[in-house]
């Protein structure tokens, strides 16, 4: 399996904030179930790495606050507080969703 490594710098605009991605095995089957997950804007996709689906549902962080230039910033930046998670925000399972909204940070073979 390819070794990947992320290259960048953060341009402080908050996506990453605003949604939290899952890889679980399948989608949803059930067509009303499907239908409900739509209507609040989780979507889903296959991650051609893993062969698991990816669902990527909308959750702004309660911890983001913009400044008076509209840079984003986590009011737990630099403490314990902060989650791991967010702490290695994007990562690799993120790739494909921030290479959409245009993130600087990119992925490359080690």
């Amino acid at each position: 399996m390819k070794q990947f490594k992320r290259i960048g710098e953060c341009k402080r605009c908050g996506r990453c904030c605003t949604y939290f991605t899952l890889l679980l095995k399948d989608s949803p089957q059930e067509p009303d179930l499907k239908k409900y997950f739509e209507l609040h804007g989780i979507t889903f996709e296959k991650d051609e790495r893993t062969q698991q689906t990816r669902w990527i549902i909308p959750l702004k962080c309660k911890m983001l606050e913009y400044d008076e230039n509209r840079l984003a910033s986590c009011k737990l930046h630099g403490t314990d507080k902060k989650p791991l998670i967010c702490r290695n925000a994007p990562t690799l399972k993120e790739k494909n969703n921030h290479e959409r909204v245009n993130c600087a940070y990119k992925w490359v073979i080690k």
